[in-house]
């Protein structure tokens, strides 16, 4: 599982979240290269100033014209650049919308543990101090378990797989599936079930055990919980899981592919034609090889920024880490647990955290979290 652990800190190694620049130089936007498209759309813009020019030396040389009216480009254009811009839309505002759901479970992830102290501080018996220390360990691994579901595509290690899972709790996820995990069917099937189809369900069994951890409280605190306690404990619960229902919409419900493969037909075609047709004016080769260089960028790149905005999360630079933000916000939790119950439960719940991971390598992570020097 260190594998897991070691792309992580080399994802942030920049110290970032996702790309950062200074938008107030110029200069600066224009030549940075990390996150850069032009990685990507640079073989392609070379590619076509080829084209153009081959186009240009066979005319010349009077072996072949292959030029072409400028007729059926400019009434293409409009249709194709409608596609490129549309798709960018698309892609730009499920990239936003992902955004806002991570961040809804982070912020309802933070809140649920700071409710759940504040309303409880002042009870400190052992009793008391094991509750909060339960629902603050199934809280954050409620949001881990999430953060798995949405790194499969890339890590494809299984929710149920993750090191911090305990023996216990991993054996009441893997009960309550409807799949073959150790060897064992379940007999509320309906028909078969893939890894990841049966991992997106995992956040939903954790969520339901955070929801039955609350309503222990009864038994273990010396206090009842007021109703609009409850309500404002649930809730949170709640929003957590609609920004997880909402990540979960985008994970089994891809962009539209008619609309993705006529575009992508359409911009490749008008794309590489454009020499054949730019050349049957009068400009000079090396007017046309600058303009077929640029042009290309402009629609080739856009088609892949729509790439990765499809999938905004893995080890893209331009991708979110999603995981990076979730261990900060396990490091908050671990401060509101020392707050209440003081150095042994926060230690407790924090080497829980850890499982089987390397300590050494989750100290370095930590370190970058914390601003390299180790305070909060």
């Amino acid at each position: 599982m260190k594998p897991l652990l070691i792309t992580m800190v080399k994802s942030n190694k920049r110290g970032e979240y996702t790309v950062s620049y200074n938008t107030d130089s110029h200069f600066s936007v224009i030549t940075q290269v990390y996150g850069s498209i032009w990685k990507d759309v640079l073989a392609y813009c070379i590619l076509n100033t080829c084209i153009c020019f081959g186009v240009y030396y066979l005319r010349k040389n009077d072996i072949v014209d292959l030029t072409i009216s400028d007729w059926g480009h400019n009434v293409t254009k409009l249709f194709v650049s409608f596609l490129v811009v549309t798709r960018v839309n698309m892609a730009l505002s499920r990239y936003n919308q992902s955004g806002k759901y991570l961040n809804q479970m982070y912020s309802n992830a933070r809140e649920f543990i700071q409710n759940i102290c504040a309303f409880t501080r002042k009870d400190q018996s052992e009793e008391a101090k094991e509750w909060r220390h339960e629902i603050a360990y199934n809280t954050c691994m409620l949001l881990r378990l999430t953060m798995a579901v949405i790194d499969y595509e890339d890590s494809k290690i299984a929710p149920w797989k993750v090191p911090e899972l305990t023996e216990e709790l991993k054996k009441d996820l893997c009960d309550n599936m409807n799949m073959s995990v150790g060897g064992k069917s379940s007999r509320w099937t309906h028909g078969e079930r893939g890894e990841k189809e049966e991992g997106l369900r995992v956040p939903i069994r954790m969520a339901y055990i955070v929801r039955k951890s609350i309503w222990k409280n009864r038994n273990a605190l010396e206090t009842e919980f007021q109703p609009w306690e409850y309500g404002k404990l649930f809730a949170s619960v709640d929003h957590f899981m609609n920004g997880y229902y909402g990540q979960r919409n985008f994970l089994t419900t891809p962009f539209p592919f008619p609309l993705v493969q006529m575009a992508r037909t359409f911009l490749f075609l008008w794309v590489f034609t454009l020499p054949m047709a730019l050349l049957s004016d009068a400009s000079s080769i090396v007017d046309h090889c600058c303009i077929i260089f640029f042009v290309t960028y402009g629609f080739i790149g856009l088609e892949s920024v729509s790439i990765q905005l499809d999938n905004p999360f893995g080890e893209d630079e331009n991708d979110f880490d999603n995981l990076g933000m979730a261990y900060t916000a396990f490091e908050d939790t671990y401060a509101t647990i020392h707050d209440v119950d003081g150095n042994e439960w926060t230690d407790k719940l924090r080497h829980k955290m850890i499982g089987e991971m390397d300590t050494d390598l989750v100290g370095t992570e930590r370190e970058w979290l914390l601003g390299g020097n180790g305070a909060v």
